[in-house]
């Protein structure tokens, strides 16, 4: 199928980088798909994925149109939980780089909300049930309750960094040792996003003067992207740039030399 093609390749143009043939593809398939009268899953998908792509290149206001469009599908058709917990979290993200701080606040919570709901349905199914020391997921993507508390993580983790913009430090951290721990239990270590966890948690504990207690963080997202990562990795570079102003801070200006 022409559109479904055409949606593949705009997919592949955006997760490249290259907006503006994402864009043109992803745009023809939306033509094709309303003119066939196809799934209005499809539409959906592709009206999420054009309003990502969007607000990747700082189009906002065409971006809030695509996901409102989206939205409008979800309530004609009686759309999933975990594509209500999706589209919400996008709102959020968006929102937050808008600085529209009640709505991505709003969104970010609507988010969390569906997808503590789901986790907590009967027959959900078991997700954060990962054994750490073995280094296991405890899913696999496309299963709902993993979809949900991988979704989950990140929505907590997002509101976490907005409240920590607005000085809502105790808050912050505490949305953040949340996300850490989900992350954890449902995708095991190593894993990069726990690993990115650690060291958002090691920052926002150094910005705010916890530079002892930052440094555990630092040290153990350290220690798993050396894991994860050859030597020269953006990850480890910017593990050592926290731990040198942390370790600035503490006044321990011999050490923070590299």
């Amino acid at each position: 199928m022409k559109s479904r093609v055409l949606a593949e390749l705009g997919s592949t143009f955006e997760q490249l980088g290259d907006a503006d043939r994402a864009l043109d593809l992803l745009g023809r398939a939306l033509d094709l798909i309303e003119r066939a009268d196809l799934l209005w899953t499809s539409r959906f998908d592709l009206l999420s994925t054009r309003g990502a792509t969007l607000e990747a290149i700082g189009r906002y206001d065409d971006a809030i149109e695509d996901f409102t469009a989206a939205g409008d599908l979800l309530d004609a058709n009686d759309g999933t939980d975990a594509q209500r917990a999706e589209l919400a979290q996008r709102l959020g993200l968006l929102h937050t780089n808008m600085q529209n701080v009640e709505e991505a606040e709003a969104q970010l919570r609507v988010a969390m909300t569906i997808d503590s709901a789901i986790l907590a349905a009967p027959g959900a199914g078991a997700a954060g049930d990962a054994d750490p020391d073995a280094g296991g997921a405890s899913g696999v993507p496309g299963d709902p309750a993993f979809d949900a508390a991988v979704r989950l993580a990140q929505s907590t983790n997002a509101l976490a960094i907005l409240y920590f913009r607005l000085g809502r430090q105790d808050e912050s951290i505490q949305l953040m040792r949340e996300a850490l721990d989900l992350r954890r239990r449902t995708l095991g270590e190593p894993h990069p996003d726990v690993a990115e966890a650690l060291s958002n948690m090691g920052q926002v504990l150094t910005l705010s003067g916890r530079t002892d207690e930052a440094m555990e963080y630092i040290d153990a997202s350290y220690a798993m992207n050396r894991r994860l990562y050859d030597g020269d990795h953006p990850a480890i570079a910017q593990d050592l740039q926290i731990m040198a102003n942390s370790l600035q801070m503490q006044g321990r200006f011999a050490e923070a030399v590299p």
